[in-house]
């Protein structure tokens, strides 16, 4: 049926060429995945990114849907490029961050270490945090 309707309609074959896969060619063998694409609007909130609001409503509603779902069906996820770009975005300045604090501990010890002067290691450890606020504008 699904094959007769998307040689009958390109919209109907543009429409769902990404939403079933098979193993074999067209709508034959094996299902893969079937995916349904949902319009929705994020709600507009003040504590958090509408996408990450977005996401967490998201991941709550397939969440309750999995619990209902019978145990030979595979689980349901809601996956979306806004909701990856948010998670990329906090996955990049979370690993930012925690690089610079990293980098700074390890030549915090390795000039403690050769010189043997903490006075010496603070002042290098001040410059290089002030050059670092010079880079970002905050002074």
């Amino acid at each position: 049926m699904v094959e007769l309707l998307k040689s009958r309609s390109t919209f109907f074959r543009n429409l769902v060429i990404r939403e079933i896969a098979t193993r074999n060619p067209g709508i034959q063998g094996e299902f893969l995945f079937t995916s349904i694409t949902v319009l929705s609007e994020a709600p507009l909130t003040t504590e958090v990114p509408k996408s990450e609001a977005a996401l967490k409503d998201w991941t709550n509603f397939t969440r309750s849907i999995n619990k209902l779902l019978p145990e030979n069906l595979p689980p349901v996820n809601a996956q979306s490029e806004v909701f990856m770009d948010s998670y990329r975005m906090n996955v990049i300045v979370e690993s930012t961050v925690s690089s610079y604090f990293f980098a700074n501990g390890l030549i915090l010890l390795v000039i403690l270490l050769f010189m043997g002067n903490l006075l010496l290691t603070l002042m290098v450890m001040a410059s290089l945090v002030l050059i670092l606020l010079c880079f970002g504008g905050l002074i």
